[in-house]
């Protein structure tokens, strides 16, 4: 939810300095290009995001059971860091 807002605010505040430009205001055109590379990132995530959305529906899922398996894959990785980091810790301890 947070890049539909990040990209709905960027566009908000393009539509502002494209009214500023026309009205023939002064415009800071360094962030007119930060806004547009912004928007740009965000547009391009959300549309990542969706194509994940529709491989995991191609495939039986729904969005729900695909970002269930994200967190239990995340989760994974997490017990791995964990059981990494104590082993590592042991090796410390067993080298002083």
């Amino acid at each position: 939810m947070m890049l539909v807002k990040s990209a709905a605010s960027c566009s908000l505040q393009l539509e502002r300095l494209q009214a500023q430009i026309l009205r023939d205001e002064a415009v800071d055109s360094r962030l007119l290009v930060r806004l547009t590379n912004a928007q740009s990132r965000a547009l391009a995530a959300l549309g990542a995001l969706a194509a994940k959305a529709e491989k995991a529906r191609s495939e039986g899922r729904t969005l729900e059971e695909h970002l269930a398996m994200l967190v239990a894959k995340r989760k994974e990785c997490e017990a791995l860091d964990a059981k990494i980091a104590a082993e590592e810790t042991k090796s410390a301890a067993e080298s002083s």
